[in-house]
């Protein structure tokens, strides 16, 4: 069951990979002349973002699967730290590379992306994106403080990567190409079933057990 679990997750980080390129076509062409600057950091960032996207939706169906106590799930402590901690990194990533390449294009910092703007619906849905980066760096904080602390208010601040996967599903499907197109909408798509799924699952096993049904 290991290898599988192994396969599985393989299959999975290669696919964002190949939307992206699919999308995006040869790298070497972003290398060449009339391509407008910091478009190359611009696809980048879309790369970014699809794995920052991935990593989300794994981070939970991995607490999930370890709740439900099935062969597949990973261990937890490091691998759930791991998978966290690269998150928000890829989240990050995404969110500098595509404020460098509009600093580049506008010839001027783009301070602006790093506030929310509801000015119409495309800022509407990068708002989107931005709420979900806070909401990770709360998710990451309060974890730590769980670690050392067993407080109710750490223990639900936690809970708030529900809030987090909304958004960012929000935000992707609204505003990345990669993300709206045929076989990004079919991966995440699915994977978003799967998460879903889980939850069901989980919550059935919730109220099983508070009713003494499930052990």
């Amino acid at each position: 069951m290991r290898m599988l679990g192994r396969l599985i997750v393989a299959i999975l980080l290669i696919m964002p990979g190949l939307i992206w390129y699919r999308q995006t076509g040869d790298i070497g062409f972003y290398f060449s002349e009339g391509v407008p600057d910091g478009q190359l950091l611009y696809v980048l960032s879309k790369l970014a973002g699809l794995y920052a996207l991935l990593f989300v939706a794994l981070q939970i169906m991995a607490a999930l699967l370890g709740y439900l106590g099935t062969p597949l799930a990973p261990c937890k402590g490091n691998s759930h730290r791991l998978i966290g901690i690269v998150t928000l990194c890829l989240a990050v990533a995404h969110l500098m590379l595509f404020f460098t390449a509009v600093s580049i294009r506008q010839d001027a910092p783009a301070l602006g992306m790093f506030l929310p703007s509801f000015v119409d619906y495309y800022h509407t849905r990068l708002a989107f994106g931005l709420f979900a980066l806070w909401g990770l760096l709360v998710v990451l904080v309060a974890g730590v403080m769980r670690a050392y602390r067993k407080e109710t208010v750490t223990r639900w601040l936690h809970k708030l990567y529900w809030v987090v996967i909304a958004l960012v599903y929000l935000h992707a499907l609204a505003v990345g190409t990669e993300a709206q197109s045929s076989a990004g909408l079919l991966f995440y798509g699915l994977l978003g079933a799967l998460v879903a799924v889980l939850m069901i699952l989980s919550l059935i096993r919730s109220l099983g057990r508070k009713a003494g049904y499930i052990q």
